[in-house]
């Protein structure tokens, strides 16, 4: 089969993204399915979770 070359490809990305795990996340009733949703309907391609100081993960809490 005969690849066609398209050239170059723009996607959209955020590199700088808070979840709700996050502890400055203000409003506290979005999923993170909500989130998901939101990248899917918005096409991005990539996302970088940039939350600061975030130990809100079950692991972490049943480890201390």
């Amino acid at each position: 089969m005969d690849e066609i070359y398209r050239g170059s490809e723009w996607r959209k990305w955020d590199l700088h993204f808070h979840t709700p795990s996050s502890y400055d996340y203000q409003d506290g009733s979005v999923t993170n399915q909500d989130i998901i949703d939101g990248l899917f309907a918005n096409n991005i391609s990539v996302v970088a979770i940039t939350d600061p100081r975030c130990a809100k993960s079950p692991d972490f809490e049943q480890s201390t």
